[in-house]
């Protein structure tokens, strides 16, 4: 068995590879509307609701995410997102927890009250 030159040439270029293109770059403060999120609603019930102050901080950060993503031109991750509905969950719970304790107050004044006129 003898091995011979093959006389067609190889066909080869010399052009270069496309250049590298990163992804889009993104503002920082998705993951942080989503960390305060989940501490806000997680830890809200855990830990007796204290944590849940954390709910309007998240929906602002979520808010501003979106702002900035809109100013730099890129689609807003789901991160982002994410945080920026549990914030209004947190919210929606902390305006409702807020109004009921004011609630059960008046009711409590209200029946302290009576008593002392019967």
């Amino acid at each position: 068995m003898s091995w011979k030159r093959s006389s067609k040439a190889i066909p080869f270029s010399l052009t270069a590879p496309p250049p590298y293109t990163p992804e889009a770059a993104h503002p920082g403060c998705g993951t942080t509307a989503l960390v305060l999120g989940l501490i806000a609603l997680v830890g809200g019930f855990a830990c007796c609701g204290v944590p849940i102050i954390l709910g309007p901080f998240a929906w602002m950060s979520g808010n501003n995410y979106e702002k900035e993503c809109a100013r730099m031109g890129v689609e807003p991750r789901s991160e982002g997102k994410a945080g920026k509905i549990l914030g209004i969950i947190a919210t929606v719970l902390l305006i409702l927890g807020v109004v009921s304790l004011l609630g059960l107050f008046l009711l409590g004044a209200l029946g302290a009250a009576l008593e002392e006129v019967h």
